[in-house]
């Protein structure tokens, strides 16, 4: 009984996977478009991207590091920059599984004030923060050393290498507000 259960279920599982094409697509990565977009790290300079979807304005919010986006821009695909390097200066779990309005949704990333303090620190450089949970951004970030769970960051631009990240993170200690920080490898995806 067992085994005959398992079959069809089997069964149903390829017959959808064959029916819906998409599932097979986007579970392989072919949605994905590593466009090696440079990231745009100066404050004062975001890179700028509209899209019709969107009303014409620019789809990138101001906690959000922004990257060269192609000239075309399609639904269903995973955009990624270029590598980049970043200190993460702080970060806390996500909050997950709730509408976007909850009040218990804010707590599980920074607010827009805290990231503003942390940039007047470092004019030069942008910093930005991640907001995952209790709703999919269009806008998130991938790293070489991801934990358990899903964490949100405020962290800080430093660099397209890692001997220019480890020269930034030294600079970042020596403020002492930032004891635990480290560098990341990443990219920036937008989909």
């Amino acid at each position: 009984m067992k085994q005959s259960v398992f079959v069809v279920g089997l069964v149903f599982v390829l017959t959808v996977i064959m029916a819906f094409p998409e599932i097979n697509r986007a579970q392989s990565g072919e949605f994905d478009i590593q466009t090696k977009g440079k990231v745009c790290p100066k404050p004062s300079s975001p890179c700028v991207k509209t899209l019709d979807i969107n009303d014409g304005k620019n789809i990138f919010e101001d906690w959000q590091l922004t990257f060269k986006l192609p000239a075309k821009v399609e639904g269903r695909h995973g955009y990624y920059s270029a590598n980049f390097y970043a200190i993460i200066l702080k970060s806390r779990p996500a909050v997950q599984d709730g509408p976007m309005d909850e009040p218990k949704c804010s707590r599980g990333h920074y607010s827009e004030e805290e990231r503003k303090a942390v940039q007047r620190m470092f004019p030069a450089n942008k910093v930005f923060a991640s907001r995952n949970g209790c709703w999919q951004p269009f806008v998130w970030y991938i790293n070489d050393k991801v934990g358990k769970g899903i964490d949100n960051f405020i962290a800080v631009y430093a660099g397209n290498t890692e001997a220019e990240a480890k020269r930034f993170l030294k600079q970042v200690k020596a403020k002492k507000e930032f004891a635990g920080a480290d560098y990341r490898k990443m990219q920036v995806v937008f989909g």
